[in-house]
């Protein structure tokens, strides 16, 4: 009976050490991995921190100064990234500019000013009490008419529409169709020059024509 008893104790203190040998060691295996994972993530954030700023990027993201010959964009290029050229958005700074066209001046005469260059061609009426010019449907008859600063002018609508002679900041009369109108003398108008005229209502369809004042 006693030998037996310390049988089974001697199976079961071996057993109780083979059990603690074994914890010890698990423990131990997953202190190493800790160790390993730990000093994996160290690295790898390391990593992260050391990585090149394309393109002359500041640490915080933004992009230098751009001298209007780079990329649209105002920021640095990232690192594989594709340069963009710059576009209408860049404005001034991009290289890009601006505006649009306006309306078309009368032509033979500078922006905003009715005077123009004298045509050769032009009809005599200085020798008439009134000068006289006709209009008809989108035109005038004759389209240059050369008059004395102190006549005045004889217009005569004879087309189907209402016109009008117009001399940009001078001169805006209207004539209805089949009417007659005589005008104060020229001078009361304009000086000694050449000037365009031109129907306001029919303006886009080239009704216009040249008046040379002289004395």
């Amino acid at each position: 009976m006693t030998r037996g008893r310390e049988a089974r104790l001697q199976v079961a203190a071996a057993a109780l050490v083979v059990l603690v040998a074994g914890g010890v060691a698990g423990c131990s295996d997953r202190r190493g991995r800790s160790r390993e994972d730990a000093k994996s993530s160290s690295t790898a954030a390391a990593g992260a921190t050391e990585l090149p700023l394309g393109g002359g990027a500041s640490p915080d993201g933004a992009g230098a100064a751009g001298d209007g010959s780079g990329p649209g964009s105002g920021g640095g290029a990232q690192p594989g990234a594709t340069a963009q050229p710059g576009g209408a958005g860049g404005g001034a700074a991009g290289g890009g500019t601006s505006g649009g066209t306006g309306g078309e001046p009368v032509p033979g005469a500078a922006p905003g000013d009715p005077r123009s260059q004298p045509v050769s061609n032009c009809t005599d009426r200085t020798s008439q009490r009134a000068a006289e010019l006709v209009l008809l449907d989108k035109r005038y008859e004759p389209t240059c008419v050369k008059v004395h600063i102190k006549q005045p002018l004889a217009v005569a609508n004879k087309g189907r529409l209402t016109h009008n002679i117009s001399i940009q900041g001078a001169m805006d009369v209207d004539i209805d169709a089949g009417q007659e109108t005589v005008t104060d003398p020229v001078e009361a108008f304009v000086p000694k020059g050449t000037y365009t005229f031109q129907c306001k209502f029919h303006r886009i369809d080239g009704m216009q024509g040249q008046l040379q004042v002289v004395d």
